[in-house]
């Protein structure tokens, strides 16, 4: 009995997706972290390799911990993670991945809002990547993606007000 390649992706173990997943949501990701990085050197005056330089860091390991922690954590302790559902078990993975966030920042000057936005970010996205893993229902990611969605459009408002005001 031959396979269709549908169900040959449906047996393969959730591990080996990862690599694929990433590189899927890495065309976005890798393109938002640019455009971070480059807007991060804007104030309210002018544009500055200072500013860059102290506000890039932040923002850059915000995304990248939210990226990895829905596209690669989420997905690989999926059957470990509580909850039934996906969209809560990203934010699981969100969580996890939060908590790697002041570690990694310890060297950083840091200001509340970029707090502020890893705290909203890092959650709302892993939570995003891991519920759009390939395979979910339809209803399993469409219901919850105002929720998901909400927090990173606010963090993405309040940051880009906070360099131009």
């Amino acid at each position: 009995m031959m396979m269709t390649p549908d169900a040959k992706m449906k047996n393969l173990p959730r591990g080996s997706m990862i690599p694929g997943y990433l590189l899927r949501t890495g065309k976005v990701a890798i393109p938002a972290l640019l455009l971070a990085t480059l807007l991060s050197g804007f104030r309210a005056s002018s544009y500055s390799l200072d500013h860059l330089q102290s506000g890039a860091p932040p923002i850059v390991l915000t995304l990248l911990l939210a990226w990895l922690g829905g596209a690669a954590l989420g997905p690989a302790l999926l059957s470990w993670l509580p909850g039934t559902s996906r969209p809560f078990k990203g934010l699981m993975a969100g969580l996890l991945a939060l908590t790697a966030w002041p570690a990694a920042c310890l060297p950083l000057h840091l200001e509340p809002l970029d707090m502020t936005m890893a705290i909203l970010i890092i959650p709302a996205m892993s939570s995003l990547l891991t519920t759009r893993l390939a395979g979910a229902p339809p209803d399993d990611w469409r219901k919850p993606a105002p929720l998901q969605v909400a927090p990173i459009a606010l963090a993405a408002g309040i940051w880009i007000m906070a360099r131009f005001i």
